[in-house]
């Protein structure tokens, strides 16, 4: 059996039995697998698996999907975590065989926020805005409500990402999609929305500036730079907390890229992708 799945697994069965705290042990189950079969509660028999898997986490009556394709090499983890952006995910799968490694693809109600009842109230998230005590309680508030229990159960939710999905990655690349101009390269600059967050950008007039790179380390910054593509290096010591993957990945050294592209630029996507490897490659050579 494959190491991330072996991890995967045993880490579900931990977080079940341990971690699951507000979330009732039925409330996390592995499903839709060819692969090998589960029950609700208990793994209790495991087939070897072939290439795919489905988990469903249970945020209280609603579930969402993370659906995983795992190559056998390399240890980069793919994740695509809006369900709305959906270039990135084609493109990942599009040369998912050169690249390798591990996807994993978020699927929650087809929708960049993710809702679920509890006691009878509506609760919204971004789940790229979990990762801090202080970044759900940021994005519950912006979304519309809060309140004590919903934070526990999202906490419970941004660890299990966390301790079972991305365990043991050395590098998590990060899939997104953003609209024309309403997010870029540009929001990096001076008197950008986010130019505090920045320690360097560099910026490729011949690229469009919706199609960059974010990333936490100096080195994979200077070869993005190298390869003359639109890149910004965060700063990991002043960044403002806002709960993203990218301060939880700074904090606990973790390499972390996010590749961005706007929605519809596949070839883009693509072309980013097979770039970084490249630039991973290197990396990990040094």
């Amino acid at each position: 059996m494959d190491r991330i799945v072996k991890t995967i697994l045993f880490n579900l069965t931990i977080f079940l039995f341990i971690s699951c705290g507000n979330t009732p042990i039925e409330d996390l189950v592995i499903e839709e697998s060819n692969n090998f079969t589960i029950s609700d509660t208990v793994i209790n028999h495991i087939q070897i698996p072939r290439d795919t898997l489905s988990v469903v986490f249970k945020l209280e009556n609603d579930k969402v999907f993370f659906k995983i394709y795992e190559s056998k090499i390399k240890n980069t983890i793919y994740f695509n975590i809006h369900d709305n952006e959906n270039t990135s995910v084609e493109a990942a799968r599009s040369v998912f065989n050169e690249i390798g490694g591990t996807l994993i693809e978020i699927q929650a109600q087809g929708k960049r926020l993710i809702s679920f009842n509890s006691n009878k109230n509506i609760y919204k998230f971004d789940p790229n805005r979990i990762f801090s005590k202080n970044g759900i309680k940021k994005t519950l508030s912006a979304c519309g409500r809060y309140s004590q229990n919903s934070h526990i159960i999202i906490q419970e939710f941004a660890s299990f990402i966390v301790d079972s999905l991305l365990i043991n990655a050395e590098t998590i690349v990060t899939l997104h999609n953003n609209s024309n101009l309403r997010y870029s390269i540009n929001s990096y600059k001076k008197d950008g929305k986010y130019e505090k967050d920045a320690l360097k950008i560099n910026i490729n007039p011949n690229h469009d500036p919706d199609d960059f790179f974010y990333v936490t380390d100096g080195n994979c910054f200077q070869l993005l730079k190298e390869k003359k593509y639109n890149a910004v290096l965060q700063d990991n010591k002043n960044v403002s907390d806002d709960g993203s993957l990218s301060i939880n990945c700074s904090k606990m050294k973790i390499q972390y890229i996010n590749v961005e592209a706007e929605h519809g630029h596949l070839r883009e996507q693509i072309d980013m992708l097979l770039v970084l490897q490249e630039v991973l490659n290197k990396t990990n050579e040094r």
